[in-house]
C-alpha cells in the first residue's frame, strides 16, 4: 500500500496539470481574441483612410470632433501669411516666438498650398490627352 503522503503528492500534481492546461488554453483563445480584434481595428482604420480620401480632405463636420469643443484662436489666412486671433479678440501668439506653434501660426503659407482654379487641369481620361 502506499503512503498517504504520495497519493496526496499525486492528487495535487495532476490538479495543477489540469491548472496549467486550462490556463494555456485560456491564454490560446486570449492571443486568437487579440489577433481578431487587432485584424478588426485595422480593417476599420483602412475604412476610415478609404472614405477620407473619397469625401477628400477638406471635408471636416461637426460629426468629426466632439460636441463640446469650443475654439481658442481663429485663423485667417490669405495667400500671403496666415495670421491668428484669439476668439475674444487679442492678438494671437507672439511672431518672434521660438516655439513650433507659434511660429506655425505666423508663418507664411508655402507655395503650393495655394489652390488657383486657373491652373491647367491634369488629364484624367484617355481623350483629356493630346493626340499625336
Amino acid at each position: 500500500m502506499a503512503p498517504a503522503g504520495d497519493t496526496r503528492t499525486a492528487k495535487v500534481c495532476e490538479e495543477l496539470d489540469q491548472l496549467i492546461l486550462h490556463f494555456f488554453d485560456t491564454l490560446e483563445m486570449l492571443q486568437a481574441k487579440r489577433e481578431a480584434l487587432n485584424n478588426l481595428v485595422e480593417q476599420g482604420w483602412f475604412s476610415l483612410s478609404k472614405s477620407r480620401y473619397a469625401m477628400g480632405n477638406k471635408s471636416v463636420s461637426t460629426l468629426q470632433y466632439g460636441h463640446q469643443m469650443t475654439p481658442l484662436v481663429q485663423v485667417q489666412t490669405s495667400s500671403t501669411t496666415a495670421e491668428g486671433t484669439r476668439k475674444n479678440g487679442r492678438p494671437g501668439p507672439n511672431p518672434e516666438c521660438s516655439h513650433p506653434t507659434c511660429r506655425g501660426i505666423r508663418a507664411p503659407r508655402p507655395p503650393e498650398l495655394v489652390w488657383n482654379s486657373r491652373a491647367p487641369k491634369s488629364p484624367t481620361s484617355p481623350k483629356d490627352f493630346p493626340r499625336r
